[in-house]
């Protein structure tokens, strides 16, 4: 036998006979660089890069700041694959600082690519939503449809709300004819969904019956309107304050939405208020547990005659398998006082109602705790002097409450719940103020879940700038465009920090006043979505063109 040894043997014999020796000596070296093409999606970054000869998989790498490392995200991608996609929560990202990187691999190690800055994509992170029946150009008599006057956003980010109180359709029911100007300022709510990464509309919502300037899913002042929706999306209040019922003006109602196994929405049940009086407002303020078992709806009492005050009660429905039931009403606090605005805990077990008085100085916010079926007051804190229907808001379990007090320019409270009484953490006056201004700050506050994220709008402010900011910087030309701003609080640590300021990514283009009028987040605080219901563009659906004025007040929403 004739022995071979690797000195009579060629490179070429080896690589003929010993396809698997070719392999080890490519190994033998990490790949080369990847060359990296970043662009963007709604709420996501992406990357591409062409093959890289003697790749076994590519490593997606972050760096969170500028004295970070960077580390590997996610799980290695395959050689077969070259493009890679990172979910970006746009109002929590450091901008920045944070840097991307695509690393081609092999057994002899990693070749890492040129770090990517991601900034020059943010404006396109933030998802743009519009109407799906917005008008192509203003009509001679503009509609001003108002779409995100006010918003609700399920717990779990998968389901978004979004009501336009101006909206003219003389639809009825779920998914009707939108394409008309028959009922003016009726109103309507849109469902979105999203499935993965993509939001599509499920639904176009509308009261049963044909009533013009019922703002159908407005709601009152202050932040606190007619859209509640429970923690998996499956349930929508929607209220229709504006609603004759049995002859009564101004009664309003209150419709439960129901979405079932396959997505479909249908109208569930219609409820009236126990008693029915004109002008109560039935439906105006909404409240909705998480577990889609309590809802909470508000209501007016008017006063009688010219130094009658206003005051309110509480009206409560349960539900029990598929039946909504009035289960309670808590009567006015005070007589004589109006005790409009309220709030309750995403868990359904607080209440907290602010009491104002037209005679005393100084107002009363009450604490209330669901015990046995019973609502029974635990705490009492007394106010300042204020202006009426300044709102509050809870987190899920009422472990974090936001006030907000003052006369003209305004301050939001940050409280902390001690397990008897509301402790003062922070006080976050308006951003950007001049004498005068700061009198929409805090209109409204919502919560992440855990209460460790609060967003607080304005949407007068004149905050300069647009998409996401780390700072407060003062709008030169005056424009009343609307910002919000994102406050951040450290595990088991009472100090509150400015996380973020959120302007429209369009604001520049169309001045998209009203930013803010809205806002909703989901609990893990990763979505949060914004309403600007007086935004101009006459784009439709998803991500189309922002940057016109050709549909008066059609009104927008972003998604961070």
């Amino acid at each position: 036998m004739k022995e071979f040894g690797i000195g009579a043997c060629t490179l070429a014999s080896l690589l003929l006979l010993c396809p698997a020796w070719a392999d080890v000596q490519a190994a033998a070296s990490p790949p080369a660089a990847p060359v990296v093409t970043a662009g963007a999606d709604l709420k996501q970054l992406t990357f591409d890069w062409d093959p890289v000869p003697g790749a076994d998989t590519y490593r997606v790498l972050e760096r969170r700041s500028r004295d970070a490392a960077f580390t590997r995200i996610g799980d290695p991608i395959p050689s077969s694959r070259t493009r890679a996609r990172v979910f970006v929560a746009a109002h929590l990202f450091n901008w920045d600082a944070s840097r991307y990187a695509i690393a081609a691999c092999n057994s002899a190690g990693c070749t890492r690519s040129a770090p990517v800055d991601p900034k020059p994509f943010m404006l396109d992170v933030i998802g743009y939503v519009k109407a799906s029946n917005t008008e192509p150009v203003s009509p001679p008599e503009p509609q001003f449809d108002n779409f995100g006057h006010r918003t609700a956003m399920s717990t779990d980010g998968s389901t978004l709300a979004i009501a336009a109180p101006g909206e003219s359709s003389s639809a009825s029911g779920v998914n009707g004819d939108q394409f008309n100007n028959d009922s003016p300022n009726s109103g309507a709510v849109y469902v979105f969904r999203r499935d993965g990464r993509r939001w599509r509309q499920e639904a176009y919502l509308k009261d049963l019956v044909d009533a013009p300037f019922m703002a159908f899913g407005g709601g009152g002042g202050g932040g606190k309107g007619a859209l509640a929706i429970s923690g998996d999306g499956t349930w929508l209040a929607v209220g229709a304050q504006g609603e004759t019922v049995n002859g009564v003006a101004v009664a309003g109602r209150v419709y439960l939405f129901f979405r079932d196994a396959s997505g479909t929405w249908t109208v569930h049940s219609v409820h009236n208020a126990p008693a029915l009086e004109g002008r109560i407002f039935f439906g105006g303020s909404l409240d909705m547990s998480e577990d889609g078992t309590l809802l909470k709806v508000s209501v007016l009492i008017p006063g009688v005659g010219m130094e009658g005050q206003t005051t309110s009660e509480i009206h409560f429905f349960e539900r029990s398998g598929m039946t909504w039931t009035l289960v309670d009403t808590l009567p006015t606090l005070f007589p004589e006082w109006d005790c409009r605005q309220s709030g309750m805990s995403g868990d359904g077990i607080t209440l907290i109602v602010v009491c104002h008085s037209e005679l005393i100085l100084g107002d009363r916010l009450v604490t209330l705790k669901r015990i046995g079926g019973e609502w029974v007051r635990v705490n009492e804190l007394a106010l300042g002097p204020s202006a009426v229907n300044q709102p509050v808001a809870l987190d899920h379990h009422a472990t974090r409450m936001a006030l907000v007090e003052g006369a003209a320019s305004y301050s939001v409270i940050l409280h902390g719940w001690s397990g008897s009484e509301w402790v003062r953490e922070v006080v976050l006056p308006a951003p950007a103020a001049a004498p005068g201004e700061g009198d929409t700050w805090g209109f409204p506050v919502v919560f992440s879940r855990d209460g460790r994220v609060a967003a607080i709008a304005d949407l007068f402010s004149r905050v300069a700038g647009v998409g996401v900011m780390k700072t407060v910087r003062r709008n030169a030309t005056d424009w009343p465009e609307g910002a919000v701003l994102v406050y951040r609080r450290a595990p088991d640590c009472p100090t509150w920090r400015l996380r973020s300021v959120l302007k429209a990514p369009n604001a520049l283009e169309t001045q998209a006043y009203g930013f803010g009028a809205s806002v909703a987040m989901s609990g893990n605080a990763k979505y949060l979505a914004i309403g600007a219901p007086w935004e101009d563009s006459n784009a439709r659906g998803i991500d189309g063109d922002r940057t016109n004025n050709d549909s008066n007040d059609a009104g927008a929403v972003y998604i961070y």
